[in-house]
């Protein structure tokens, strides 16, 4: 009995001096999330015109190649570089009379496809000026570009961050709480870039824990044509100690 009593007090005391009801102490936090959103209007305005061989009114036929130079001297006029010209497309066809249902000749019709590269309107405006009608099947626009997109992905996100320091820091002085160091820094989405119709204001703001930025605009003169702008947002989930 004595010997039992004797272990019991000596696993006491050892429970004791080792703290055994010390657990690691779990810092206080706060959890909040912070997005950034910034409007840039593109400069690099992707386009394709597809281009082919036609029969003049006179019966004579214009070759794809004196089509393709044709263009080609209407892009190099409108002041695009040959590197922002590239081939996109090359096909063929057999002349077809499509109302009455037979074939004309023998002869295959053929097409060229250019994706051309343009830092503004105005320049795809010269260009459409100078087409020949019988020499353009179709153009379109392919997408819209910014030449320093990545930058400015990194610079909305480094925005969301600090929006929500912001909205931590004000959300733990409501309860009397200093904000300290980051314990969490986790992305939540990262933004698509697509066109916005909308208008918007060149002011910065701080609108509960979003960071707008005003619109990325350089080198369009009032009253030019505009283009639809590309929205980069991008969402951060944060964690904070409370001092």
């Amino acid at each position: 009995m004595k010997c039992n009593f004797f272990v019991f007090a000596l696993l006491s005391l050892l429970i004791s001096a080792c703290g055994g009801n010390n657990f690691p102490e779990v810092p206080k936090k706060i959890m909040v999330t912070g997005s950034s959103e910034m409007e840039i209007t593109p400069d690099e305005i992707y386009m394709n015109f597809t281009i082919q061989e036609y029969k003049s009114k006179a019966g004579k036929k214009v070759s794809i190649q004196e089509v393709k130079k044709q263009f080609i001297e209407l892009c190099k006029k409108a002041g695009l570089a040959l590197s922002d010209i590239r081939v996109s497309g090359y096909s063929g066809s057999e002349n077809w009379d499509y109302y009455w249902y037979y074939r004309r000749d023998n002869e295959i019709s053929s097409s060229l496809s250019y994706t051309i590269k343009v830092k503004t309107i105005s320049k795809i405006d010269k260009i459409v000026a100078g087409l020949d009608r019988n020499a353009v099947q179709n153009f379109y626009l392919v997408r819209t570009s910014h030449s320093q997109l990545e930058k400015l992905r990194r610079k909305v996100k480094e925005n969301a961050v600090k929006a929500s320091k912001i909205k931590a820091i004000y959300l733990a002085n409501a309860v009397g709480e200093d904000v300290g160091d980051a314990l969490l820094i986790e992305e939540i989405t990262e933004g698509d870039f697509e066109s916005d119709r909308s208008s918007f204001s060149e002011e910065k703001s701080y609108n509960s824990n979003t960071i707008t930025t005003g619109s990325f605009d350089k080198g369009y003169p009032s009253g030019s044509p505009s283009i639809d702008k590309i929205k980069i947002r991008f969402e951060v989930k944060a964690e904070y100690e409370l001092d």
